[in-house]
């Protein structure tokens, strides 16, 4: 992936962070939980980007929560509802 993209990534990242944190006010951004969901970490790329998705998390205190379908939309659909029942802010797909 580019310095380009991996850059587009990060920002929507934070926009989509930022965009929470400002529809609940009363929320920290500790107290954000965003979910990740991806079709499969099969390919560098997706394994790439998550990492970049833990350290964007790390770097500013909030939880995050990754799943992957393993190329089975049943199973992605599935692990989406789980997130939500667990209370996630986001979801990134």
């Amino acid at each position: 992936m580019s310095k380009m993209g991996i850059r587009i990534m990060a920002l929507g990242l934070a926009l989509s962070v930022a965009a929470v944190a400002g529809f609940a006010a009363e929320k920290d951004i500790k107290d954000i939980r965003v979910g990740v969901s991806v079709g499969h970490t099969q390919e560098e790329r997706w394994q790439r980007e998550i990492n970049l998705f833990r350290q964007f998390a790390d770097e500013h205190g909030f939880e995050l929560m990754v799943q992957s379908a393993e190329n089975n939309s049943d199973n992605q659909v599935k692990q989406c509802e789980n997130l939500f029942n667990q209370g996630i802010d986001v979801l990134v797909i």
